[in-house]
């Protein structure tokens, strides 16, 4: 009988997964000989055994196993996957490596085409982390060093890793200084940066620039060095409120020669223009606009104007005829005085005209828009019983007289009026016959003391003269 050969089964194998350039060896079993091959059917014979070593692989490969006894069995694929191997990078976000820079971010760039990334950080064997963003404050100057590994998710071996080396730098210790730290409004001041290279201030500032705050602030300012590394410091800066003042006067107009007080108000200290003291009185010579400048507590300042007006003094000047004296401003109001006691003031004696009732020293007080000024002291020496402005017309008798007055004048009397020493008519008498040229009329009524006299004659002369009432 016939001998027949059967194959054997095919070979039973397990496909592989290996990282780029690399090679693997791939086993299998059989009841006879186990060869292979680079392809199902044909293809190149690659060696015979139980295990086949790989050349160094890049990319994935397919290989044949065959089982031989008295015939072949059918060839078994076996495949071996080649992985890429990552791409290993990473950056550091702050150029700047400063202690205590809590910003320093190292970020893992490594990229991979198949699987995922297991990644693993490690700063000078200390620290260490799996995120991809690995955050780290460095609290001490010095030397460090920083490990990426990675690797691939779908083969532990198919792995890369990065080291770098770097310097942690000291910050700069910044102050700040400012030519004034408490200002008043308005005023100026200059803050400066100290203790590294540049500085950047908070509100628009600028290092050694002067400039006008309004109000109480804290000012930041960031000092960079020459290693770019970075401090912060920050002052107070005070900002008093200036004093609002106003200035009075006590008079305003003011008439010449006329002393008035300026008086400041809303500060603590006064100073005024042309030498004035605050509150204390001054005659102003001409109008004029005073400055005043006040500092309150704080030695904060505000200014303020006034204007004084001058008002011109009426004309005091008088004239004299015999016992009557006159000022020569019209217009105005009159006081006459008795210079012989203390200019005191003559009762009722304010007409422009003055008739001197006793020999003395007289002067008037005349007053106009609410000035007044005094004239000087005139003498009058002339005053007697006797005294007539018609010496030669009328004649008065008695005098001084008690009951009754007889008046006697060359010419026909017609009407008899009597004033007193104030120039006020106290009575008149209009005669029926005017053709008598002596008269006599009743003085009973009149009070004691110095009166004048006027007739007028048919001629309508007017003739004058003194009499006293006893």
């Amino acid at each position: 009988m016939p001998f027949i050969c059967s194959p054997p089964s095919s070979p039973l194998v397990s496909n592989k997964t290996v990282c780029e350039n690399t090679a693997t060896s791939l086993s299998s079993a059989g009841i006879g000989t186990l060869s292979w091959y680079s392809d199902s059917v044909g293809g190149n014979y690659l060696g015979s055994g139980l295990s086949f070593n790989t050349s160094t692989l890049t990319n994935t490969t397919n290989y044949y196993v065959q089982d031989s006894t008295c015939a072949a069995s059918a060839r078994t694929k076996v495949s071996v996957f080649v992985l890429a191997k990552p791409k290993i990078g990473f950056t550091i976000n702050n150029i700047s490596q400063c202690v205590n820079n809590n910003s320093f971010v190292f970020t893992d760039t490594s990229s991979l085409s198949q699987g995922n990334i297991n990644r693993l950080w490690k700063i000078s064997n200390s620290d260490s982390s799996t995120n991809i963003n690995f955050t780290k404050t460095f609290n001490s100057v010095g030397n460090y060093t920083i490990q990426l590994s990675v690797v691939n998710s779908l083969n532990n071996n198919c792995k890369d890793s990065i080291t770098k080396a770097f310097n942690i730098k000291p910050k700069p210790k910044v102050l700040t200084s400012a030519n004034a730290t408490v200002i008043c409004q308005g005023k100026s001041i200059t803050l400066y940066g100290n203790g590294a290279k540049n500085y950047s201030w908070s509100d628009g500032v600028l290092d050694g620039i002067a400039f006008f705050p309004l109000s109480n602030k804290t000012y930041v300012v960031i000092g960079i060095d020459s290693n770019n590394c970075a401090d912060t410091a920050n002052i107070n800066i005070i900002v008093n409120k200036n004093p609002s003042i106003s200035a009075t006067a006590s008079v305003n107009p003011v008439c010449a020669k006329q002393a008035i007080i300026l008086t400041g108000n809303g500060g603590e200290t006064y100073y005024w223009s042309d030498g004035i003291s605050n509150g204390v009185p001054f005659v102003p010579i001409v109008s004029k606009t005073y400055l005043l400048t006040a500092l309150d507590s704080k030695g904060c300042s505000d200014t303020a104007t006034i204007y004084v007006q001058i008002l011109p003094l009426p004309n005091s000047n008088i004239t004299k005829n015999k016992t009557t004296i006159t000022a020569t401003q019209t217009g105005a109001t009159y006081q006459w005085l008795n210079c012989n006691t203390a200019k005191s003031i003559i009762a009722g004696a304010i007409n422009q005209s003055y008739t001197a009732t006793a020999n003395g020293n007289y002067a008037v007080i005349v007053t106009q828009n609410g000035c007044s000024d005094t004239s000087i002291c005139v003498n009058i020496n002339s005053v007697g019983l006797s005294e007539n402005n018609n010496e030669n017309k009328i004649s008065i008798f008695p005098n001084p007289a008690t009951t009754k007055l007889t008046i006697t004048s060359e010419t026909a009397i017609k009407e008899i009026y009597i004033y007193d020493v104030l120039g006020k008519l106290v009575k008149q008498v209009n005669l029926e016959n005017t053709n008598t040229k002596s008269n006599e009329i009743a003085i009973e009524e009149l009070s004691e003391g110095v009166y004048i006299i006027q007739v007028v004659d048919v001629f309508d002369a007017k003739l004058s003269s003194k009499f006293i009432k006893e």
